[in-house]
């Protein structure tokens, strides 16, 4: 038999055109009338139903105010500022308020997607996590993938958009015994902190660490000017990047600029220097005719030098060995070489040095 019996019986003759034009049904009544067993009392499940204290001022006054002070019981309704979805309140033990103690990670990028766990109390039956900006203004973070692990921990994928602003975020979770105080979770600016080393000598490929915050998001690294390319870019961390500068025998002497570059912006730069060899001196500074003069060139970065050059023509030389800080070479004057002052420079895996002008004269 069905509980409760349920009937539709004509109570007068229908009008010319075959309509009712009076009915009754029933029964409106919190007893069986085929017996006297009570009716059942379909109120919601205890245990985090989505439906208790659902309709709130805040979700929505007109239908806060349209809800009856009472259900079909005659139990009272809004006693708790909220009224349970449905004809029958609530009555069964309160289901206790959520509670956050922290949120991880609790900062991150813009442009970004990722997985943040609460940690809490009573977080059982969580139906929304909250993200809302102290202030008013775009949120810019969208939440999604809410999972329940239990009573004490609720994960949650935030997405962060590329513009997001880069402020503090109040984040709170809703369950059907009301909504918790906020953690905080901040989007930050990635910053750049150190490259080390900070220098490179042309020719060569150095090993990078960089050292900042904000790069779990980060996509490369870019050096500025030319002749300095990264390879083997890898985010070791949050806070460090590790990565190859390649720097070319003809780089750009002199301070490149290094950015990480993440999404929705990049961070600030810092300098890497690339070095070349260079040429202080040269001794002795004189040679005569039809005679090969034993020479000794002084600078840095030298070390496998291939080549040294005195322009004007009628001089050969020829490298005997080098260092870091010398080049030794024997220079063969001929007979009919000018008797002119001649500009030096020296060639190594580092690219060629600068030029000594006027350094050797023939006489």
């Amino acid at each position: 038999m069905a509980n409760p019996i349920f009937n539709l019986t004509p109570a007068a003759t229908v009008d010319e055109g075959n309509n009712w034009i009076n009915i009754s049904w029933g029964p409106l009544s919190l007893t069986n009338p085929a017996g006297t067993t009570v009716l059942g009392n379909y109120a919601p499940a205890s245990g985090g139903s989505p439906v208790v204290n659902y309709i709130t001022p805040a979700l929505s006054a007109t239908t806060y105010a349209a809800a009856p002070p009472t259900d079909f019981f005659g139990n009272a309704r809004k006693t708790n500022n909220a009224v349970d979805i449905g004809a029958i309140e609530f009555t069964g033990a309160a289901v206790g308020a959520p509670t956050l103690t922290s949120i991880s990670p609790a900062s991150h990028t813009r442009g970004s997607s990722f997985t943040v766990t609460l940690t809490g109390a009573n977080l059982t039956g969580t139906s929304a996590v909250n993200v809302t900006r102290p202030g008013g203004g775009a949120v810019g973070i969208t939440v999604s993938n809410i999972v329940v692990v239990n009573d004490t921990t609720v994960t949650a994928t935030f997405t962060i958009a590329a513009n997001a602003n880069q402020s503090a975020r109040n984040v709170t979770v809703t369950t059907s015994g009301g909504t918790s105080g906020p953690v905080t979770f901040t989007i930050v600016t990635p910053v750049l902190t150190s490259v080390s080393p900070n220098t490179g000598l042309r020719g060569t490929s150095v090993p990078v660490t960089i050292n900042g915050s904000g790069f779990t998001s980060a996509t490369g690294v870019t050096v500025s000017g030319t002749g300095v390319g990264v390879t083997g870019f890898h985010v070791v961390s949050d806070t460090q990047i590790t990565a190859t500068f390649n720097i070319t025998t003809t780089a750009g002497l002199g301070n490149h600029s290094v950015t990480v570059v993440v999404p929705g912006g990049n961070t600030g730069t810092l300098p890497f220097t690339v070095q070349g060899a260079t040429l202080t001196s040269i001794s002795p500074t004189t040679g005569l005719h039809n005679t090969t003069v034993p020479v000794t060139l002084n600078g840095s970065n030298l070390s496998g030098a291939t080549a040294v050059t005195m322009n004007g023509g009628g001089i050969t030389c020829s490298v005997t060995g080098s260092t870091a800080t010398t080049i030794s070479a024997n220079c063969s004057i001929t007979n009919g070489a000018a008797h002119t002052a001649r500009n030096v420079t020296a060639t190594t895996p580092a690219g060629t040095t600068n030029t000594l002008n006027a350094a050797f004269t023939v006489n």
